[in-house]
């Protein structure tokens, strides 16, 4: 239930109108919006019939409310944005690293160089999932006019703040704002409250200033996490590196913006392309031991590996696709076709716990694996810079029994940069 003097005026139009599913004339929402006590201005009194015409009348509504034969209506769109984040490579699970300064606050500088971090970066952390939805922040959001509606589709991007450049990163269908949807605004306060000591400490862990904290205190989307995809690697997308992109807005996305992004997305059907795409710079990663930068290791293993297929000594001989071969969005390490049309997939773990890396490999395999029914997969192929001892190769060959797809274990051992067969 809508609480007293919860909503603005607008708003409190667009819930009546949504709630009674019909049309309603000025003087009923005025007579509504008093008896439900709902709204009220800034001098404490309830909108009169007047009130609420030159409300909605204005050109910011005209696309929001439809009038009539003397009704009002509201006119649900479910439209499309570009919607910014703040910069993070841990795929907006928990916060990263960034460059900030307490000097930048009196300025426009965006929340993470005044604070140290972005409240965007916990947009996918699971601590925020309540009742089957995801609840997060999207800055901007709160601006747009047409609540108590969701946003058809929500494309996402960031922009590197050392590097300046712009990706997209990911794309959420049937975003539903709920800045001042009042029952889900509480729960999504409950959320983020329930989330304070957990966002404190990663927070301690990046340097970043804790008051920042007290900048926000609900969350403003909520989604279906089988409605939200993100691109890994991220998606170039030079084409926004304009100052009108420089923004936390929500950029209204029209039919010709449409088609460019959906020309940048890739297809969801697999492609086998030879060759090695352009290798990121290093980034940090969480592993057992802690949040650190591991993708030095990861990038030399992955060198050596592109040697070692390409020579003699490899058992399965294939044309190599290094971190080019997406299955449903996400990129494999490794592909190599063979001559008979079937595929190997290789994955590179480097944490310190070889366990970790063969649960954390596997999943990804098997979900490569079964993605697309059209490809023959021959073998999955797990490469970790931890040996096993006897009691990992007994856990090993309980995994290699229980799938009827192969699945080898490779050990780099990098003082001799050379690869171990456990098959």
């Amino acid at each position: 239930m809508i609480g007293k003097l919860d909503l603005y005026t607008h708003e409190a139009v667009i819930y009546l109108l949504g709630r009674e599913k019909r049309g309603m004339s000025l003087q009923q929402l005025a007579d509504a919006i008093q008896k439900e006590k709902i709204c009220v201005d800034a001098r404490g009194n309830y909108p009169t019939a007047t009130d609420i015409n030159t409300r909605i009348s204005g050109s910011a509504y005209k696309d929001v409310f439809i009038k009539r034969d003397g009704l009002i209506f509201h006119n649900p769109i479910e439209d499309r944005r570009l919607m910014r984040l703040t910069y993070n490579t841990n795929q907006w699970r928990e916060p990263i690293k960034h460059k900030w300064s307490p000097g930048k606050r009196m300025g426009k500088q965006a929340f993470e160089n005044q604070w140290g971090f972005g409240f965007e970066e916990w947009l996918f952390n699971d601590a925020f999932s309540q009742d089957g939805y995801q609840y997060g922040f999207i800055r901007g959001v709160e601006s747009i006019k047409n609540l108590f509606t969701s946003i058809r589709e929500t494309y996402l991007f960031t922009i590197n703040q050392a590097t300046r450049e712009r990706f997209l990163v990911g794309l959420i269908r049937n975003v539903e704002p709920i800045s001042m949807f009042c029952t889900e605004r509480r729960i999504a306060k409950a959320v983020f409250t329930r989330a304070l000591p957990m966002m404190r400490n990663q927070l301690k862990a990046t340097s970043a200033d804790l008051d920042g904290l007290k900048e926000l205190d609900y969350l403003s989307v909520r989604f279906r996490p089988a409605d939200a995809e993100l691109f890994d690697p991220f998606i170039p997308a030079p084409q926004l590196a304009t100052d009108e992109f420089m923004r936390f807005k929500p950029y209204k996305v029209d039919q010709t913006f449409y088609q460019f992004l959906s020309q940048l997305i890739p297809k969801d059907t697999f492609s086998f392309e030879k060759g090695r795409a352009k290798v990121r710079g290093s980034q940090q990663r969480t592993t057992p031991g802690g949040t650190g930068n591991v993708n030095d290791l990861h990038v030399r293993i992955i060198n050596q590996l592109e040697l070692f297929l390409a020579s003699a000594e490899n058992p399965f001989p294939g044309q190599q696709a290094i971190e080019k071969c997406r299955f449903g969005g996400h990129v494999a390490d490794v592909v190599l076709e063979h001559r008979n049309n079937n595929y190997s997939i290789f994955e590179v773990k480097t944490s310190l716990s070889l366990r970790f890396n063969v649960r954390d490999a596997l999943g990804q395999l098997l979900d490569y694996a079964c993605w697309y029914p059209s490809i023959n997969v021959e073998r999955l192929v797990i490469i970790s810079p931890e040996r096993m001892g006897s009691r990992e190769k007994s856990y090993f060959s309980r995994i290699q029994k229980t799938l009827s797809l192969p699945v080898y274990y490779w050990w780099y051992e990098e003082a001799t940069r050379k690869f171990h067969f456990i098959q």
